[in-house]
C-alpha cells in the first residue's frame, strides 16, 4: 500500500476509452473497506456498491474486492451503449460514492461528513475520503 493513500477509503483510476468504454482500475482500497463483506444500496440512484469477491462493474453496480481477493493489477473494462449512457454511469457512481462514504452503518466511526465533498478527482484518479 502507498502510505500517501492511507487516509482514503478507495482510489480509482477511471479512463474513458473510445467506443463508449471505461477502464476502471483499483489503485487502493483501505482495510476499513476490504476487511468485511458489505452491501450498500443507493435507492435514489438504484445503484449498489458491494465489497465481496472480486472487482466488477455493471450498469448499476460497483463491486470492490474483499481483502483476500486483492491483487496488484485490478482493472476492468466496461462497454456502454453510447456516450450518454457512459456519462450517466459515471455521474451515478460519483453520487453514490458520495453517499456510501458517509454511511454510518457501513463505516461506523470512519464515516465521512455528510455535507462535504468527499471525492477528489485529479485527472483520471478518484480519491474517496
Amino acid at each position: 500500500m502507498i502510505n500517501s493513500l492511507k487516509p482514503y477509503k478507495i482510489c480509482l483510476n477511471i479512463k474513458l476509452i473510445e467506443d463508449f468504454k471505461i477502464k476502471l482500475k483499483l489503485i487502493h482500497i483501505n482495510s476499513i473497506v476490504s476487511d468485511k463483506t458489505n452491501i450498500y444500496y443507493d435507492s435514489d440512484n438504484n445503484f449498489y456498491i458491494f465489497v465481496y469477491g472480486n472487482l466488477y462493474v455493471n450498469n448499476n453496480v460497483l463491486k470492490l474486492p474483499e481483502k483476500n481477493n486483492i491483487k496488484n493489477d485490478m482493472s476492468i473494462t466496461f462497454d456502454f451503449k453510447d456516450d450518454n449512457d457512459r456519462y450517466d454511469y459515471l455521474k451515478t457512481l460519483y453520487n453514490t460514492l458520495q453517499k456510501w462514504t458517509c454511511d454510518k452503518s457501513t463505516f461506523n466511526n470512519h464515516a465521512s461528513k455528510i455535507y462535504k465533498n468527499n471525492i477528489s478527482i485529479i485527472d483520471n484518479f478518484w480519491f474517496v475520503i
